[in-house]
């Protein structure tokens, strides 16, 4: 499975690293996974 990171997902959503990171936590971004400190997206 390939991952990507919060801000690598940001820029292919067209939308800001925070609104990805509190998306993540509010568990709408399905397949996310805390890897570490950054959140990675499958």
């Amino acid at each position: 499975m390939e991952y990507m990171t919060i801000k690598e997902a940001g820029k292919k959503w067209g939308l800001g690293i925070r609104i990805v990171t509190l998306y993540c936590a509010e568990g709408r971004i399905a397949g996310a996974v805390k890897k570490g400190q950054p959140v990675a997206y499958s």
